[in-house]
């Protein structure tokens, strides 16, 4: 019977899908590729590392060189596992947003701490959607780069779709708060 992973679990199998990689490797992959959707903290990477290994879906040996540092690598159980994972149907995600929850009761506000509340995530999204477009414009550049048709050109190409992804969530969302900037503030001021 297959262990029940958790999602980052399988987000790590995907990773190391790609070729081995350390426990900091992985965190530094999945800062650089997903964390815009995909927070991979320490405390999540390494548990679920640990789980892998028990369950026989990764191995790892001690890499040369380096004072206990790890490299796993990605069995022919676990690519199994990551495969099937990638073909169930995926749960709607839980939404929690801290801004969203505080602009639900900001009518106990006064009218600047509104403003400020509004101003401060609407200058986040655009500090967001700038990082992400410059992502984008990497990836492209990398993309335009590689062999059309090779694996490599073929990944990275999934690569880019979430970036531009991102890029469209992160500007939707802008536009939305936006819209509440020009209803719960003063035309004057917005």
């Amino acid at each position: 019977m297959e262990p029940r992973l958790s999602p980052s679990a399988y987000a790590m199998l995907g990773f190391l899908a790609f070729g081995e990689a350390s426990g900091y490797d992985l965190r530094r992959v999945a800062a650089d590729t997903v964390a815009n959707f995909w927070a991979a903290a320490d405390s999540q990477i390494y548990p679920a590392l640990t789980q892998l290994e028990a369950a026989g879906l990764v191995t790892s040996t001690d890499q040369p060189g380096s004072r206990g540092r790890q490299v796993y690598r990605i069995t022919p159980e676990g690519e199994r596992a990551l495969d099937d994972w990638l073909r169930q149907p995926a749960r709607a995600p839980a939404f929690r947003h801290p801004a969203m929850i505080r602009l639900f009761f900001g009518w106990r506000l006064p009218a600047a701490d509104l403003r400020l509340l509004i101003d401060r995530r609407r200058d986040q999204l655009r500090e967001q959607l700038s990082g992400i477009e410059r992502q984008r414009a990497d990836a492209n550049g990398m993309l335009a780069a590689l062999p059309e048709g090779s694996d490599v050109a073929r990944k990275a190409a999934f690569g880019a779709l979430i970036i531009d992804g991102g890029v469209e969530i992160t500007a939707a969302e802008l536009r939305w708060w936006d819209t509440v900037a020009e209803r719960l503030l003063p035309a004057a001021n917005h």
